[in-house]
């Protein structure tokens, strides 16, 4: 009986996973779900950017913290792809690399070469690097799963603030105040969206 059980236990496939340059290795039983997963720095840090409600304006450049973080993690991004830590370019990686260009060219053909590099620059700051910091840093499911329970807390943390905004009609979060600083315009405020729509952060 014992023979007859190491053989069978031989003969099981040997489960494999992802690891962050993309290729795949044998997957140990304790490592196949990883509950205690850490979210990279880069998604952390953009996620707190993403949260803070101030801006300012270069000129007519509206800047945003958000948007400082995007800049700063424009070029690492790219050097992690190059360096094959988000795997081989694939076909997605193209498209999206040509749609943010043509977007661009677009713009400069219609509006000018000023609407072309601060608008359209702008576009493709925001779609190619949030884009290439899921896909050098979420490699495999137990990076989402850290990330989906960021995100949970994330909304927990606001959904006072919108319980507020919904029983007093004030933004509490965006009358937050910096000096030198300006707040995001509440966009919700005075529509027809009804009570149900509440801004927050948004």
């Amino acid at each position: 009986m014992s023979t007859l059980t190491a053989s069978r236990a031989d003969a099981r496939p040997e489960r494999t996973r992802l690891n962050r340059g993309g290729d795949r290795r044998p997957a140990r039983d304790a490592d196949v779900v990883d509950t205690h997963a850490a979210v990279p720095g880069a998604v952390i840090f953009l996620l707190i950017a993403w949260l803070l409600p101030w801006e300012f304006y270069l000129g007519s450049l509206r800047v945003t913290p958000y948007r400082l973080v995007l800049i700063g993690l424009f070029v690492p991004c790219l050097i992690w792809l190059a360096q094959g830590r988000a795997g081989r370019l694939r076909l997605a990686d193209t498209l999206l690399f040509a749609f943010s260009f043509w977007c661009v060219v677009s713009l400069g053909i219609l509006h000018g070469a000023a609407t072309a590099i601060q608008t359209g620059g702008i576009q493709l700051l925001e779609t190619v690097t949030p884009y290439l910091i899921t896909r050098c840093c979420i490699r495999n499911a137990d990076d989402f799963r850290a990330l989906a329970r960021l995100l949970t807390w994330i909304v927990l943390a606001l959904l006072p603030f919108a319980l507020l905004e919904s029983i007093s009609g004030r933004n509490i979060y965006l009358e937050s105040h910096v000096a030198g600083l300006s707040q995001y315009r509440n966009f919700v405020q005075g529509t027809p969206l009804g009570p149900a729509a509440r801004a927050t952060v948004f």
